[in-house]
């Protein structure tokens, strides 16, 4: 991939799981989104939340860039 950016959003219940399909977008079109979603997809299981926490669920929204680095000559 060359450079670009996506944006993933997803919901965690209390105990790390995720609760329905992550949303995924890319300007940089569907190769962008592919790679995040396999990435995304190894990432889990996530960890349970902190004890104490009263929320059920809660939703998180990250930016990812991929800025490849020069190639050196």
């Amino acid at each position: 991939l060359g450079a670009g950016a996506v944006v993933v959003s997803f919901v965690l219940d209390h105990e790390g799981q995720v609760v329905g399909p992550a949303d995924i977008t890319s300007r940089q079109g569907d190769a962008f989104v592919e790679a995040a979603r396999v990435a995304f997809n190894n990432a889990q299981p996530f960890p349970s939340f902190p004890e104490g926490s009263t929320a059920t669920e809660v939703r998180f929204r990250m930016a990812a860039e991929n800025a490849p680095a020069a190639q050196s000559q």
